[in-house]
């Protein structure tokens, strides 16, 4: 029943010529590539953000509300520069001001694009300052999302934390009960030189990691880009010290189960700034209020009838 809807939901979609708003799927997931490609300046552009997040309202609120069950649907991917203003604008009707404050840290998330840009930014930094911002990697046919967050300590020095809920999640620390696996979203390093997180190599291999395909001397090349690229080809040249410490204390999550990556990296990153009631309630509201406006949005299609689904 879940899956049927959740297929109709992209069926919808399509039908009614509701646009994507990335042309870049960073959350479909692939089989990791035994060999991390080359080093190479990024140079590529992502695509502009659509007008509003409600022109792809079926989409989200399938990554909001069905993980267990969009695997393989169409219902996968999306963006989460895009999701972020996508549980704001939910949101916002229902919040007290303490949460809005709360907030505002999806706000701060950026999508920077250029290594001089992050660098500039890292470098004016002041201690106890933190930047935010979308990262992963993209291939062919998808691709992974997950969001890079910089602190800048107290003796110059900085801190480096990957927030991933899928691919590359073996890498963090897990737990095991008698009924589900979890596992802690946040892999941190910390005691890192300044003038390792402010070398241009890095960000570049960074970046480069959101390109499929580029031209190297007048060939074409594609790249087999995955998980273990962030984490044994680029991280290791940080030289910074795990904080497994820091990592226990933060709140454990059930992996994704299928493309949601690019909306459960934003409630990861929520659960550092709420308590375990505030999280939850934050995360009801979510799906509360999605299912509302969806239910208002189709209550005025002809869709849905009993034929279709």
């Amino acid at each position: 029943m879940y899956i049927d809807f959740f297929e109709g939901l992209g069926r919808f979609q399509v039908e009614n010529h509701i646009e994507e708003c990335d042309n870049r799927p960073l959350d479909v997931e692939e089989a990791q590539s035994p060999t991390p490609p080359k080093f190479h300046s990024a140079t590529g552009q992502r695509a502009p953000t659509r007008k509003t997040a409600f022109t792809k309202l079926p989409k989200l609120v399938a990554l909001a509300l069905g993980d267990t069950f969009i695997g393989n649907t169409g219902m996968e991917g999306g963006g989460a520069e895009l999701n972020k203003t996508f549980i704001l604008e939910l949101l916002e009707p229902y919040l007290e001001q303490q949460e809005k404050e709360t907030l505002e840290i999806l706000k701060s998330i950026q999508d920077l694009k250029d290594s001089q840009s992050i660098i500039k930014k890292l470098d004016a930094m002041k201690a106890g300052e933190e930047l935010i911002t979308i990262g992963g990697y993209t291939t062919r046919h998808g691709g992974h999302a997950l969001l890079y967050k910089i602190n800048k300590e107290d003796n110059d020095t900085f801190q480096f934390t990957v927030i991933n809920t899928g691919a590359g999640a073996e890498n963090h620390l897990t737990e095991t009960d008698s009924k589900k696996r979890k596992i802690k979203p946040f892999y941190i390093l910390k005691n890192i030189k300044k003038e390792k997180i402010l070398d241009k190599d890095f960000w570049d291999s960074i970046l480069e990691l959101e390109k499929y395909e580029d031209t190297i001397d007048g060939k074409e090349v594609l790249f087999k880009h995955d998980s273990e690229d962030i984490y044994w080809r680029i991280m290791p040249f940080l030289e910074g010290n795990r904080d497994l410490e820091e990592e226990k204390k933060l709140r454990s999550i059930t992996p994704q189960r299928s493309g949601t990556c690019s909306y459960k990296c934003l409630l990861a990153l929520l659960s550092t700034k709420l308590g375990e009631s505030e999280y939850k309630r934050i995360t009801f509201l979510i799906k509360y209020t999605s299912m509302m406006k969806l239910y208002q949005e189709l209550s005025r299609s002809e869709y849905f009838d009993s034929d279709n689904i």
